[in-house]
């Protein structure tokens, strides 16, 4: 917005420091005002920008220009009453590094419209959607990750979530670390076929199904190249077979084993 609104004044959040983008809020909406001709440019770090907003509800991007930012982490993290973003879906995201814990712990959040966002360069999307109680679907079919290096508790504790799109086509190559990527996600149903997968470079599996009680396929993932694996947990869905992954070197087994259940 150009107009300065009603409500109480929160901070400067201009790089130069010069009241030129100021943040208002009123009552469970925040405004962020911006008084040059311009779209709101972002700085490089914008991480924590709208963190613990615990009130608010809804928040306009429209005029936000990520072009130079390259971390976003936590941005909305524990806005456990937001429960819409305007804009979102036309953010460049382009240059963006880190997108972890993006939207952690937006617990009324419902749907998420970002299945066209350029994610070519992020290298973590570690805990990105985690404890989004309430989102029910992701697209992310088309998402570029070949960048992307930690993958843990992408979808951790998504306890209404039921499809994230086919993610077969992803190429993940460079992953490290897929710890908890649907942990406790107890309503997912599909994810597509996994089992073209590139995970040689992958170092943990732990909890990466773990209690996804309503999926039943993820593909064949016994032709996973886990060779480089020293831990993980395949539940419970998958009964594992170590004969199978004969290029495992000596997998940990940790104390979490107990409630593998199928």
């Amino acid at each position: 917005s150009n107009q300065t609104p009603e409500g109480n004044y929160i901070a400067d959040v201009s790089l130069q420091k010069d009241e030129s983008i100021k943040l208002y809020q009123n009552n469970d909406t925040v405004y962020i005002v911006n008084t040059l001709p311009d779209p709101i440019k972002a700085s490089r770090d914008l991480s924590h920008a709208f963190q613990d907003l615990y009130n608010l509800t809804q928040i306009d991007l429209s005029h936000l220009d990520l072009n130079g930012c390259e971390t976003i982490s936590s941005l909305f993290e524990n806005d456990t009453a937001l429960t819409s973003i305007i804009g979102l879906e036309n953010l460049d995201t382009s240059g963006i590094i880190d997108m972890s814990h993006l939207f952690s712990a937006c617990t009324q959040l419902t749907k998420l419209n970002i299945a066209g966002w350029d994610t070519s360069c992020v290298q973590t999307l570690e805990g990105t959607f985690s404890y989004c109680e309430k989102l029910k679907t992701l697209s992310l079919n088309s998402w570029n990750v070949s960048a992307c290096e930690d993958f843990s508790d992408l979808f951790s504790q998504c306890l209404a979530l039921t499809s994230v799109g086919d993610l077969s086509a992803w190429d993940m190559s460079r992953c490290i670390d897929l710890s908890g990527l649907f942990d406790s996600c107890v309503k997912l149903r599909n994810c597509g076929d996994l089992s073209s997968w590139n995970l040689s470079e992958t170092r943990n599996l732990s909890r990466l199904f773990h209690h996804c009680e309503k999926l039943t396929s993820a593909g064949n993932i016994f032709l996973w190249d886990v060779s480089q694996v020293q831990d993980f947990c395949l539940c419970p869905i998958i009964r594992f077979n170590r004969s199978q992954w004969l290029g495992c070197q000596q997998p940990l087994y940790q104390s979490f084993l107990h409630v593998c259940r199928k």
